[in-house]
């Protein structure tokens, strides 16, 4: 999962350094414009519906925090 996590915002933001990063969002890699972009790619990649309530920067700060991400969502 999390090489396709990678593949995928590759996919959304070329230029960023992902996997030095410790916080996509704090180091800037991310913005609220990819975030939407994100979610919608993930939620058609793993066939899931994220919830506002998901919608938070903790979320999108590293390759775990969107795999607990995914996992959350699929239980529920």
């Amino acid at each position: 999962m999390r090489e396709k996590i990678k593949d995928i915002l590759y996919s959304i933001r070329p230029d960023a350094d992902f996997e030095h990063s410790n916080n996509f969002w704090e180091d800037g890699y991310l913005d609220s414009i990819d975030i939407m972009d994100l979610i919608d790619v993930l939620e058609k990649t793993y066939q899931i519906d994220i919830d506002l309530e998901y919608i938070k920067g903790s979320y999108f700060s590293s390759f775990d925090s969107i795999i607990k991400l995914i996992n959350e969502v699929k239980k529920c």
